[in-house]
């Protein structure tokens, strides 16, 4: 059968919005790449909505692709059916591609009416159609329980990771300030994680450091975390004393020298969900510990800032992995996390 430009058109809008949909839907599940609804939002149904975007396009584009199935199979004597196959194009418009023409006297015997074959092709389409809805329905219906819930021993897995890394990160910087990688004659510690693996020069070419792996220097936002936890760079720390109510009265905020330290914090991607304590690590290598009630996530993380005196802000300091599981099993005892605000 000879194409007409028209149909060939159609077939071409319906393959690209099939790529689109496919795209679209499968990246509905990745949380650094999701569109056109970014997950970082941390919108409770943002999966569901880029998948029923993506999964409509692509629906829309293999309605075009099935009417020139449906055109081929009709002008073949075939059955109707063979629309179907514009779920799986390009591999359906080969099959197709390759039907023969049924000869007459068969046809005559095969022949169904043009409302059966619409039947036939229309109700299977609707059951997928109703199928996606249905499922988009159940993730609705889940979507207070989104990120799944962890058990106790995946939480406290996360935080022992998390700690693990935080001296890991340490021990970059401190192999970071020997050298000048940056050319300005001065040795510092890393600003930013990223730097601990790939810095850039004084003419911003890039430096390769590695340092740090590439996936943890990038885990400083929620859809890069690292097993439950984001590492963030703190650039600030505070001082105040406190009223007879526990209030901070007066509060002094300093800007961290990069040539003499360094802070970063580590907080649960999602807090209480993948992990019930926040960690903090300065350039002595302490690293203190406390639950957090409430965690500003998105841009303005990075303006959290680090406390001068750990102990009168109630944070404690883990010297090793029997100190972390001891405060772990204390947290587990109270069935309650020690709450504090940051």
């Amino acid at each position: 059968m000879k194409l007409k430009y028209s149909t060939i058109l159609l077939t071409l809008i319906g393959l690209s919005l099939q790529a689109a949909g496919f795209t679209i839907a499968v990246l509905a599940f990745n949380q650094s790449r999701s569109f056109p609804i970014h997950l970082e939002t941390m919108l409770p149904i943002a999966v569901e909505i880029n998948f029923t975007i993506g999964a409509m396009i692509f629906l829309l584009g293999t309605i075009f692709i099935m009417f020139w199935l449906e055109s081929k199979a009709i002008h073949a004597g075939r059955k109707t059916a063979v629309a179907l196959l514009g779920f799986i194009s390009p591999v359906g418009i080969i099959i197709a591609s390759k039907l023969k023409k049924r000869p007459i006297w068969k046809s005559a015997e095969k022949e169904q009416s043009p409302e059966k074959k619409i039947c036939l092709v229309g109700s299977i389409f609707t059951v997928i159609v109703t199928a996606v809805f249905l499922w988009e329905g159940y993730q609705w219906l889940q979507r207070n329980n989104f990120p799944p819930k962890l058990s106790t021993a995946q939480v406290q897995s996360n935080e022992i990771l998390a700690f693990e890394r935080l001296k890991q990160i340490c021990e970059a910087q401190h192999k970071y300030i020997l050298k000048d990688w940056d050319g300005d004659g001065q040795k510092n510690y890393a600003q930013f994680l990223v730097h601990l693996w790939q810095s850039i020069d004084s003419n911003a070419d890039p430096v390769k450091v590695n340092l740090l792996p590439r996936k943890l220097a990038f885990a400083m936002r929620r859809p890069y975390a690292i097993d439950g936890y984001i590492y963030v760079d703190i650039h600030y720390s505070y001082s105040g004393s406190k009223d007879k109510y526990g209030h901070i009265a007066a509060f002094k905020k300093n800007e961290i020298d990069p040539n003499t330290g360094f802070v970063v914090g580590a907080f649960p991607a999602s807090n209480k969900k993948t992990g019930l304590l926040s960690f903090i690590i300065t350039q002595k290598g302490d690293i203190h510990a406390k639950p957090l009630d409430h965690i500003t996530y998105g841009t303005r993380i990075g303006f959290l800032t680090c406390p001068v005196d750990f102990a009168q802000e109630d944070w404690r300091q883990i010297h090793n992995i029997d100190d972390l599981k001891k405060f772990q099993k204390e947290l587990a005892d109270t069935k309650q996390p020690l709450s504090q605000k940051h």
